[in-house]
């Protein structure tokens, strides 16, 4: 019986295939050399593939089995993906093929199952029983693409970190060690992006924003205006802080964010209690604070530079002297799913304690009809996942109030914060009204930012430099690298040069082997992900590059042959050239002798 094998690399990078991202599948023992498919077997192949659900085109008279193979796995994952087939074409070494980009699980499980329509139609062995297992392996297969989809669509801010990188020119990629994090540079020059949040940003400013109270005893501290309030972790006293604060007053959990738990514009003591019932159940303890009934707003800050002032605007509808409340809502939600709700909101609104407070104040119930022409606020919370939207009021913001908004980044010392207040108008200064701070959070919801210059800032802010947020990278291209690889990690140790080669014995960081690294551009990857490396260097054969590409699109130096052998080795080196900022002759001599020429060479750019 044939022993089959394949096996599904992806040459993410330049490459002798291609210099866009692909992926690689290798096929060998389908068949024996210089194997056709017969017309019949053409057909039961065809055949196999629509009980498949999979449509192929009638093939050419020489067309061989493992390229049979190759085209059913693009079909398969083209099916699985939901999305048009794309061609794919013979690779640079025998057995190859080359696919458009996809997972690799998914490629490696469909050309699994693409092997078998055709090693199973050769030998006419496609039974029921076997159909029935190849249509369950189908749905295995579009279960593999609709997870991967899923797990993209599962971090919005990460791609728009992503999408802002790509049209600044800075380095980055989809972090394969924190799963679902963006990293923005590479090395000891890479920020990790938890959602909108830089890992590394400093933990006391992080901590405090967790703490509605702690945040807010802070920022007094240094004269930032925020509001008096009392903390209570008992319904016992919620009354007699509210008198004590004053009507209308404001009841929310210490620790919860969203809006969860949070009642604004209580005016009367019967409805303390339920508001601390709903605040306690979301968090450790209650604060009760006074509720400034003017516009709320959101500033949005990065470092020290103010990029975004958001008017928060709670959802409403608007009477027609015939509809009830209710019927406007129900209107109102209907319109938002369809797209045509005359407010820019993206969230339905839920009748909850909150809207039914909100009415109350207006002196309305759901039951009420307003006149026509009247706006009727539905809810005091003006987030939008309450059915709120926003008005950009950048441009209006006074200089007092962008300096006293800078003041609180400079003292709490974050990256990025979202500064939550309310004021009767931002275009007059702070102090000359009433004006309070209500909390800063570290990690904003920037989904709706998309192409915002917002984002553009938070990039450049953990990479100013484009080209300085790279990895220094150099390929040393060696038909007998030898124990040259291993002398120049020596020598980088003793130099202390915070750098690593990956070789054909393998990859080493601070000192210790990787294992199950086989090409350069999965050494790369690990390389950048590495937050104390300041310098890359792959020591290879010409053989290597040719077999698994370059997995780096930039080249600080390469040190390359003056003499190469085979057609495919020469265009591995003329690849390396197109990708090299600069070159320089592979030194001659002993190992010791030719790390320690490199080694003088590439040392400067680790610094």
């Amino acid at each position: 019986m044939v022993q089959i094998k394949v096996a599904v690399r992806e040459a993410h990078g330049p490459s002798l295939e291609d210099e866009a991202t692909v992926i690689v599948l290798h096929l060998t023992g389908l068949g024996h050399a210089g194997q056709r498919m017969d017309p019949a077997w053409r057909g039961r192949w065809r055949t196999a593939a629509a009980k498949l659900g999979v449509a192929l085109e009638p093939s050419d008279e020489a067309l061989h089995p493992a390229a049979a193979a190759a085209m059913t796995t693009e079909a398969l994952a083209a099916w699985a993906s939901n999305r048009p087939r794309r061609p794919i074409r013979a690779g640079a070494m025998p057995d190859d093929y080359v696919l458009p980009d996809m997972p690799r699980q998914l490629a490696l499980e469909a050309s699994r199952l693409a092997i078998a329509t055709v090693d199973l139609t050769e030998r006419n062995l496609l039974t029921a029983a076997a159909a029935d297992r190849m249509r369950a392996a189908a749905r295995q297969l579009r279960m593999i693409a609709e997870e991967a989809a899923r797990r993209q669509l599962e971090h919005p801010v990460a791609d728009i970190l992503r999408q802002a990188a790509v049209r600044l020119g800075v380095p980055w990629r989809w972090s394969t060690l924190y799963p679902g994090m963006t990293m923005i540079g590479e090395g000891r020059r890479r920020t990790l992006f938890d959602t909108s949040m830089p890992l590394d940003a400093p933990r006391m400013g992080a901590s405090l924003a967790t703490n509605k109270i702690t945040a807010k005893r802070y920022l007094a501290a240094f004269g930032l205006p925020v509001l008096p309030d009392r903390v209570i972790r008992h319904a016992a006293d919620a009354l007699p802080a509210a008198q004590a604060i004053g009507y209308p007053v404001a009841v929310k959990p210490v620790d919860a964010s969203g809006g969860h738990g949070v009642t604004l514009d209580i005016r009367a003591p019967d409805r303390i209690r339920a508001a601390f019932e709903r605040a306690v159940a979301e968090g450790t303890a209650v604060m009760i604070e006074p509720y400034l009934p003017v516009p709320d707003f959101r500033a949005i800050l990065v470092g020290n530079s103010l990029e975004a002032v958001l008017q928060r605007c709670p959802a409403h509808v608007t009477g027609n002297g015939r509809s009830s409340v209710a019927e406007l809502l129900a209107d109102h939600n209907a319109a938002v799913a369809e797209g045509r709700a005359a407010i820019p909101s993206a969230n339905p609104v839920v009748v909850d304690a909150d809207v039914e407070l909100t009415l109350a104040n207006a002196g309305l119930s759901l039951g009420s009809v307003p006149e026509t022409g009247r706006m009727v606020a539905v809810r005091s919370i003006p987030m939008r996942s309450h059915g709120g939207y926003v008005r950009d009021l950048t441009d209006q913001v006074h200089p007092a109030n962008a300096a006293m908004f800078r003041r609180l980044m400079d003292v709490v010392g974050v990256p990025l914060a979202a500064i939550d207040f309310r004021a009767e108008a931002v275009e007059r200064p702070w102090h000359e009204q009433r004006f309070a701070i209500l909390e800063y959070n570290v990690r904003p919801n920037l989904s709706s930012f998309a192409g915002h210059p917002l984002i553009d800032a938070l990039v450049r802010h953990a990479a100013p430099d484009p080209d300085a947020a790279r990895l220094p990278t150099v390929l040393v291209v060696d038909p007998l690298p030898a124990d040259g690889p291993a002398e120049l990690r020596r020598r980088m140790a003793q130099h202390r040069i915070a750098g690593a080669v990956f070789a054909p014995d393998g990859l080493q960081l601070g000192g210790m082997p990787i294992p199950d690294v086989p090409t350069l551009g999965e050494a790369h990857a690990r390389m950048v992900q590495d937050p104390t490396l300041a310098l890359g260097v792959h020591w290879l054969p010409p053989d290597r590059l040719v077999q698994f590409g370059l997995g780096v699109r930039t080249i600080d130096i390469a040190v390359l042959p003056a003499d190469i052998g085979g057609s495919l080795d020469a265009r591995a080196v003329d690849l390396v050239r197109r990708h090299a900022r600069r070159t320089i002759p592979l030194p001659g001599g002993d190992a010791a002798t030719r790390a320690r020429v490199i080694l003088d060479e590439i040392a400067p750019l680790a610094r």
